[in-house]
């Protein structure tokens, strides 16, 4: 028992960032102030108190009255995820003309509270959602029976998201009303099912669905103490009908549930519209359950339930001549693969994340279904969601619970990402203050074959961000997921921005059947849908979001799957991506050991013989050696990769190809490889450290090919007994990009080698790419001269371009001290 205190038995400093308070089974009594307070600092905003839970106690004034109005049961401000339940709260009133602040009072931007199962008696009032200019957003309230003495039984002020259902309230005064909802920040509530002996009423403009409620002047409450003999009549009120449901058992628990989705909102944002709804199964109501607890039950409850989506025109009465637009699954407003594919033992222990499906709302409250679709031409639609258990359909329609009672306009569009929380760890991917900004969008084609599929994207600022700011697309690696498993962030410590998503499928960071998520097709093609939607999401970035982008600087990074990936969109985008950091990836599937049943998958198997979508047999046009052969003429931005010559999973005979594909076309790289098998890293230039690029490198800037240089290793063969056990091609080089002539007539560039290079000089072929201006046509003679550091001629020539006008100097010779190649058009 905690009680006869001065101020409250209990403080919660939320400005200090307490969280997890569990309260069970206590009695607090005579407080002067209120019993459990939670506490805030307005100028820390991002600070509060997150996951509490009170259940079992008893709050009482046990002489029947408080000592003062500045007084209540439970008062929490900015509270995130709490759950109060099965308490009971006792004469929470006063005896002279103020009122208490009641029994349970939330608000200052609190969110996702639920309050379920209480019983209040003799209080001034019973339950408080928000205050005058102090929000809440999202809640439900929830099998309260309620006993007011002065006030109403329950008040929203400006809150939002609310589901109000299965309360009984008991006003035992002449006060009007048992509900109200008040203001215009009180919006999108669903209040049903409810009985009381006094009204449901909107005050200042508060809106929200009232429907199913039994209002009976006669209605009261079976009490502890007797009632004063001096009770005036209550105002006459009519009860409305109340609404039919056909209830069901629902799996083990025998809980009942209805069969209709009660509660429905529609709303459209530039391009997209979102219908969200009630679930008729809810299983985790609770803010502390975990992805264990959810895929545990996830499975029997998807079978059991689905829910259709119509949509239509006109006003939807019924669904008789009406095709569902979608059938989707149970719990579809829970973020199944925010922690990636191939994790749910791994991470049984974190918490469920529900998807938010506004920018600044919270998340959806437990039991809120989500369908997000583009639709295909501007007007006006109505929509409807029925519930579907064990294949049967209940096609009822209510206006107000199951189908809007208005249209909503729509307009043709993309639809935009939705931002779902902003976190700031000490340390991300080593490091230090980063920002993070994670977002959903609810994909459609060609982003994905699936129609309001929802992925999750991360956008990574460092402290000291550039302006404009490079991006990098990480693409993280099996197992891993858009926080980790990419290796490093790259060039954080040189201002870039790191953007990261999950894949699903594991397509390699590719493109997968167009029948993968749907009924199988006879000869699907299979298309781009990752890249697509990652080049999607950044164009998102560079025309709607806060950070000044320089596009022309975008690489990509990966390790494993993720460095499969990041080649194969550098090498195929290269008008999109400067340069790419690869860790340990496979560059031909079909002699990959272990994964090229992955990629079969998704694309078939190389028998079945399945196009891409431009017509390419797949596997040739995922071939990265068959790629480049086929491209001669295409300038990719550098590749810096490497490979386990030990890596028995990956393979290495691939890799050797890959490198000789390089070196035969004339791309720049630089390959490294080892006995590290899996774990093998790639090197950048210039000695730099292993998450930095130290050259300047853009789509906008033209860059050196090296190939054949004296000072290479030997890979072998392909087979890992041969040649060099460990080595490097091309790592000791390097160039500036300060300096760069790229004229119509003239084209210069200072090269040079490294201080770690075995010697101080080397030989090497140099092949400009990226010209931006110097341009050879095919066979056209060109002259060269080669000086030192300090502009001293030390070898000139001629040189005829070749069949793509591509420009290759051999046998240069390069320096620790540097030196300047000079092409130029012949006279």
């Amino acid at each position: 028992s905690l009680g006869e205190v001065a101020n409250h038995a209990v403080q919660i400093h939320g400005e200090k960032n307490a969280d997890h308070v569990f309260l069970r089974n206590l009695r607090f009594f005579d407080t002067r102030e209120q019993m459990v307070k939670g506490s805030y600092d307005k100028k820390r905003p991002d600070t509060h108190t997150d996951y509490g839970l009170i259940e079992g106690c008893l709050f009482e004034f046990t002489r029947g009255y408080s000592f003062q109005s500045y007084t209540g049961g439970i008062d929490i401000h900015h509270g995130e995820n709490w759950m109060v339940k099965n308490n009971q709260f006792r004469n929470i009133r006063t005896r002279e003309g103020k009122l208490t602040e009641g029994a349970i009072h939330f608000w200052t931007g609190s969110k996702n509270t639920h309050i379920l199962n209480n019983r209040i008696e003799n209080c001034d009032r019973g339950i408080t959602l928000g205050l005058d200019q102090t929000p809440q957003y999202g809640g439900f309230i929830r099998g309260n029976e309620i006993h007011v003495v002065k006030d109403t039984g329950i008040y929203l002020c400006n809150a939002s998201d609310v589901f109000v259902e299965d309360n009984k309230i008991f006003v035992d005064s002449s006060y009007p009303n048992a509900i109200e909802y008040r203001f215009k920040g009180s919006r999108d509530i669903l209040i049903r099912t409810n009985e009381a002996n006094r009204k449901i009423v909107s005050r200042n403009g508060g809106q929200a669905i009232v429907t199913g409620n039994r209002i009976d002047p006669g209605f009261t409450l079976a009490l502890g103490h007797p009632l004063p003999a001096n009770q005036p009549a209550p105002p006459k009120a009519t009860a409305p009908k109340t609404l039919p449901e056909k209830k069901t058992a629902l799996l083990n628990n025998k809980e009942p549930v209805t069969e209709i989705s009660p509660g429905i909102r529609v709303f459209h944002h530039r391009g997209q519209t979102f219908i969200l709804f009630k679930e008729a199964q809810a299983p985790f109501s609770s803010p502390h359950v975990t992805y264990a607890q959810y895929h545990a039950q996830r499975k029997a409850y998807q079978k059991k339930f689905s829910y259709r989506i119509y949509r239509s025109d006109s006003p939807i009465t019924t669904v008789k001549g009406l095709s569902p637009l979608a059938e989707i699954e149970a719990f579809s407003g829970i973020n199944d693969h925010f922690w990636g594919l191939k994790t749910a033992t791994k991470l049984a222990t974190k918490k469920l994340i529900r998807y938010t499906a506004q920018k600044g709302a919270p998340p959806l409250p437990p039991g809120t279904g989500i369908y997000v679709t583009n639709p295909l031409q501007k007007g006006e639609s109505y929509y409807a969601v029925t519930t579907v258990v064990n294949g049967r359909e209940d096609k009822k329609i209510v206006q107000g619970i199951n189908t809007d009672a208005s249209p909503v306009k729509e307009i043709v569009g993309r639809g935009i990402p939705v931002l779902q929380r902003i976190e700031r760890p000490e340390l991300f991917n080593y490091i230090k203050n980063a920002t993070l900004y994670f977002y959903t969008r609810w994909e459609s084609y060609p982003n994905t074959s699936l129609e309001g599929k929802p992925f999750d994207y991360l956008v990574a600022i460092p402290e000291k961000v550039s302006k404009p700011a490079p991006v990098g697309i990480h693409m993280h690696g099996w197992g891993g997921n858009l926080k980790k498993g990419y290796a490093w962030w790259q060039n954080a410590s040189r201002g870039s921005i790191l953007l990261a998503s999950n894949q699903d499928p594991y397509d390699w960071w590719t493109g997968y059947k167009e029948d993968f998520f749907d009924k199988p097709m006879k000869t699907p093609r299979v298309r781009p849908y990752t890249m697509n939607r990652l080049f999607s999401f950044l164009d998102y970035l560079k025309k709607d979001s806060q950070w000044d982008l320089d596009m022309s600087r975008t690489f990509t990074a990966g390790l494993s799957m993720g460095g499969s990936g990041s080649i194969m969109a550098a090498i195929r985008y290269p008008d999109k991506i400067a340069w790419t950091r690869s860790w340990v990836g496979v560059h031909k599937p079909d002699l990959s050991p272990q994964f090229k049943s992955s990629y079969e998958q998704v694309w078939g198997k190389p028998g079945e013989g399945l196009l891409f979508e431009n017509g390419e047999k797949v596997w040739e046009y995922y071939d990265d050696t068959a790629y480049l052969a086929r491209h001669p003429d295409k300038d990719i931005g550098l590749i810096c990769f490497s490979n386990g010559k030990n890596d028995a999973g990956i393979g290495w005979k691939q890799a050797v190809l890959f490198l000789k594909a390089l070196q035969e076309t004339r791309q720049p790289h630089i390959f490294t490889w080892g006995q590290a098998g899996h774990g093998q890293r790639a090197a950048m230039p210039m000695d730099a450290k292993g998450h930095t690029m130290p050259i300047d490198i853009s789509t906008k800037l033209s860059l050196p090919a090296f190939t054949n240089c004296s000072l290479d290793d030997t890979p072998g063969n392909g087979d890992p007994s041969d040649g060099a056990p460990k080595g490097q091609v091309n790592r000791w080089l390097y160039w500036e990009t300060e300096n760069i002539v790229d004229q119509k007539e003239r084209w210069e560039m200072t090269m040079g080698l490294t201080k770690k290079a075995p010697a101080a000089e080397c030989r090497v072929d140099i092949t400009p790419r990226r010209l931006q201006r110097f341009k050879a046509a095919p066979r056209e003679i060109v002259g060269w001269e080669l000086r030192s550091s300090i502009g001293t001629p030390l070898d000139r020539g001629k040189v005829v371009a070749d069949h793509w006008g591509l420009v290759t100097v051999k046998g240069i010779r390069v320096t620790q001290g540097k030196n300047r190649l000079v092409l130029f058009k012949q006279l």
